[in-house]
């Protein structure tokens, strides 16, 4: 599971613009679940949740997203609500194919990779910095932000950052300057 304390500097943030940040772990027995599809389905306790948001954020998740819970996040979405969809390969148990239940829905593919960089890092070779910043990142320009751990995206996406031409990923052998923030979305749901 994630530290809660790591979202700090974010709801320091939310509650500087009068947004509270409420965290929502399913309460579930995995004791009871012999395999992924006995995983019961929470969209009822989601969309109570949901109900009043202005936002979903999503951190490797450690379940999998069962297709009314995806079904709820879309009709959220096209409500007007937002949706962080975040992979990050340094927490423990963390898979893409599980983020990716969610994020195919809106065109957005996490890699089973983790970035890294040994020629300029912030002291770890998966401490990689940012090297474009585009579209509404623009303005980001000239910044020097490095990500402590991420993977990169594919899919149907709106390209933000993208990674320092000497970051190379852990199974996209040949390639440099990865997509590591994107928006995403589709006209089907309305999110686009």
């Amino acid at each position: 599971l994630i530290d809660r304390a790591r979202f700090q500097p974010l709801s320091a943030v939310l509650a500087q613009a009068g947004v509270d940040l409420r965290f929502w772990l399913p309460t579930v027995d995995t004791d009871n679940i012999e395999q992924l599809t006995d995983f019961p389905d929470l969209s009822a306790e989601l969309e109570k949740q949901l109900a009043g948001a202005s936002a979903l954020v999503v951190v490797s998740p450690f379940f999998l997203y069962t297709p009314d819970e995806i079904s709820l996040v879309e009709r959220f979405v096209a409500d007007g609500g937002r949706l962080l969809l975040i992979s990050d390969p340094d927490v423990e148990s963390d898979s893409a194919s599980d983020t990716n239940q969610l994020a195919a829905a809106f065109n957005v593919i996490f890699n089973q990779d983790y970035l890294y960089d040994t020629v300029h890092n912030d002291e770890n070779f998966t401490y990689f910095f940012q090297g474009e910043f585009l579209d509404q990142a623009a303005d980001l320009a000239g910044s020097t932000i490095a990500f402590y751990g991420a993977r990169s995206i594919s899919g149907e996406v709106t390209p933000e950052v993208r990674s320092a031409n000497t970051t190379l990923s852990s199974v996209r052998n040949g390639l440099t300057g990865f997509d590591t923030v994107a928006l995403g979305g589709t006209d089907a749901n309305g999110s686009q």
